[in-house]
């Protein structure tokens, strides 16, 4: 099943099988929003970079930024999308992926102005 919501559905047929597993859907609503909500929260974390992209290409100014922590942060992103991936958690896959590309941006930005 090809569907982004294949982990969903492995937790439904794994209702019985397995005790340790909360029911599905949840019975309790705020988990249910929550569950929903996490889509939302996996693009709003990476939004947070977009106020130092902008900074770094209307100053060219890199002076305070590491590129070590930044390539660091790269490869923990790079874990988390194959996790994400392999594991079809489609808010970790959508929000480590988009962390990927923007600091992938701010990568090139330091090498290119420093």
């Amino acid at each position: 099943m090809n569907s982004g919501h294949y982990h969903l559905h492995l937790r439904k047929r794994a209702q019985g099988k397995k005790k340790k597993l909360a029911p599905y859907p949840h019975p309790n609503p705020f988990i249910r929003l929550f569950d929903k909500a996490m889509f939302v929260f996996a693009l709003l974390g990476p939004a947070a970079i977009l106020p130092q992209v902008y900074e770094i290409f209307v100053t060219k100014n890199v002076s305070g930024l590491s590129l070590s922590m930044w390539v660091i942060w790269q490869v923990l992103a790079i874990a988390w999308v194959l996790y994400g991936f392999i594991h079809r958690a489609w808010p970790i896959l959508i929000a480590q992926g988009a962390y990927f590309i923007l600091q992938g941006i701010v990568i090139i930005a330091i090498l290119a102005y420093r």
